[in-house]
C-alpha cells in the first residue's frame, strides 16, 4: 500500500477493495488447510506413510479444483462483483485489471499452502516461513519497478502491482514444490474421497472462522464507498 498509496485515492480504494475480497476468497482454503494438518499429523505420529500420502495428494487436489473454481468466476464477474460495492466507475475501471491479474495468483497460493500445511503436520514451520519471507521480499522490491516502470520496466500503475502479486505467489508457488519434493519421499498422487469427508469435518468451522475478518473489511469498505472518493 505504501507505493499505491503515492498514485492517488482512487488507486488506493480499487486495490483495498480487490484485496479484500481475494482475502475473503482465499479464507475457502480453510476447508482444506485446518484437515490437512490434522490427517497429516495423524500420519506422521503413526508412522502411516500411505495415509500421509493420501493426505497430502487429496489436499493438493482439493486446493487446486477450489481455487480454479474460485478463480475462473472471479474473474468472469470481475466488474459485476466490484459494482457490488457503489464504486465509482474510475475505480472500477482501475480494479477490474488488477483483480483480473492478483486473483490469478489464487492457485499458486493454494497450493503452496497445502504444501505449507504439509510441513506444518510434520512438525516443520521454518520451511513455510522461509518461503513465505521470500515471496513477501520479492514483491517488495518488484513493486515500484513494475509499479512506476523504474529503470527499463514499463510503469504500470496498479496493474504492476497485481503484476508484482502474481509473479511472487508464482516463485514462492515453485520454491515450494521444489523443496517438498527434495524434502520429502511422495512420488504421484493419490486421491482419497473419505479424506475429503475428514477434510470438511474439521474445515468447514475453520473456514467460517477464517473468512470473518475479509468479509468485515468489504462491509466496511461498502459503507466507505458512500462517501466516494477525494
Amino acid at each position: 500500500m505504501f507505493w499505491i498509496g503515492k498514485l492517488g485515492a482512487r488507486d488506493v480504494a480499487a486495490v483495498a477493495v480487490t484485496g479484500s475480497l481475494f482475502w475473503v476468497l482465499y479464507s475457502f482454503e480453510g476447508l482444506i488447510s485446518s484437515g490437512t494438518i490434522a490427517i497429516i499429523s495423524r500420519a506422521a505420529g503413526a508412522n502411516n506413510s500411505k495415509l500421509l500420502k493420501k493426505g497430502f495428494s487429496t489436499s493438493i487436489i482439493m486446493a487446486i479444483i477450489l481455487s480454479s473454481v474460485l478463480t475462473i468466476i472471479s474473474i468472469y464477474f470481475t466488474e459485476d462483483i466490484l459494482r457490488l460495492f457503489g464504486l465509482t466507475e474510475s475505480v472500477i475501471g482501475r480494479g477490474i485489471p488488477y483483480m483480473k491479474i492478483f486473483i490469478m495468483g489464487l492457485v499458486f497460493l493454494s497450493v503452496q499452502d497445502s504444501i505449507a500445511n504439509t510441513f506444518y503436520g510434520l512438525g516443520n514451520s521454518r520451511i513455510p516461513m522461509i518461503i513465505i519471507m521470500i515471496s513477501v521480499v520479492l514483491n517488495i522490491i518488484l513493486d515500484p519497478f513494475l509499479i512506476f516502470g523504474w529503470h527499463f520496466f514499463p510503469e504500470m500503475g496498479i496493474t504492476g502491482a497485481a503484476l508484482a502479486s502474481l509473479i511472487s505467489l508464482f516463485v514462492s508457488f515453485i520454491i515450494s514444490i521444489i523443496i517438498f519434493y527434495r524434502k520429502l519421499d511422495i512420488r504421484g498422487l493419490d486421491f482419497d474421497w473419505s479424506i475429503i469427508i475428514a477434510f470438511l469435518r474439521i474445515g468447514i468451522p475453520a473456514m467460517f472462522y477464517t473468512i470473518t475478518r475479509p468479509i468485515t473489511g468489504m462491509v466496511m469498505y461498502r459503507i466507505a464507498a458512500i462517501f466516494g472518493t477525494f
